[in-house]
């Protein structure tokens, strides 16, 4: 699938068919468009895709705060505000934490941050600022080895979490997006949307869980260690233009999209 953060594409997905996200703390909402419309949204997105759009400035004074606790030692404390600068000038910010130990001990730990700037010099124009950046932790889990029939061997305990101690995986990311819009009429819209990231996703992680022989030791084999970072530049210009043809309306997309 491909993954958009506010239509921007988070080309991590595509090239590793996976990648850790932070918290939900500054998201509005998750949009999902299933089928071929897919495709009009570049390579790879075959099935659908999916979009997360974030939270963004207020005309008025907003403000959100909510704080949970759970069992096996979770919690989360979330909260944001926003509201008017001037009469062109908009803001919001947002913050969250969690911690969670899970049913076996598999700790993750996310934290991030975030702020967005919302100018409107004129009618037809707007430019928005977004800042955000996350340090988040994960205790990486390999699973229980099992019998050859799928049973549990003896002695095993399915809530315990057999990894090495020290395995871990950690993400801290910076992104920031610049987007300018100019509506030239009520049929013709122009948008330029660049956006600059530093991803560093740190592992080091057992691999396979091996019993001996007499299956009353276990072997952590094949330990795993990475250290990937890469520096995105990407920016995506499209030029819309709508229109009817009897009672048929149509809308036209032309545009780019650079990714380095």
């Amino acid at each position: 699938f491909v993954l958009l953060i506010d239509g921007v594409r988070d080309e991590r997905h595509n090239l590793a068919t996976s990648a850790p996200s932070t918290n939900l703390a500054n998201v509005e909402r998750i949009e999902v468009l299933k089928g071929p419309a897919s495709v009009l949204f570049g390579h790879s997105a075959l099935g659908g895709i999916i979009n997360i759009v974030r939270k963004k400035p207020t005309d008025v004074q907003t403000g959100n705060f909510n704080a949970t606790y759970g069992s096996f030692d979770t919690y989360s404390v979330l909260g944001g505000t926003g509201g008017p600068v001037t009469e062109i000038l908009r803001y919001r910010a947002d913050f969250g934490t969690t911690k969670s130990n899970g049913w076996r001990d598999f700790g993750v730990t996310t934290n991030n941050g975030s702020f967005m700037l919302d100018f409107q010099p004129t009618e037809d124009d707007r430019v928005e600022l977004y800042l955000q950046a996350n340090d988040d932790k994960y205790d990486t889990d390999t699973g229980i080895p099992v019998d050859e029939d799928g049973s549990l061997v003896e002695g095993m305990d399915p809530e315990t979490r057999y990894n090495d101690p020290q395995d871990f995986l950690k993400h801290q990311r910076f992104d920031a997006q610049l987007k300018y819009n100019h509506r030239f009429n009520d049929q013709m819209n122009l948008t330029n949307h660049f956006s600059w990231s530093d991803d560093d996703i740190n592992y080091l992680s057992t691999e396979f869980l091996e019993f001996n022989a007499t299956k009353d030791s276990l072997n952590r084999a094949f330990p795993f260690y990475f250290n990937h970072e890469t520096k995105t530049i990407q920016n995506q210009l499209d030029l819309s233009y709508s229109f009817t043809t009897g009672s048929i309306e149509h809308k036209s997309l032309i545009g780019y999209n650079l990714s380095i």
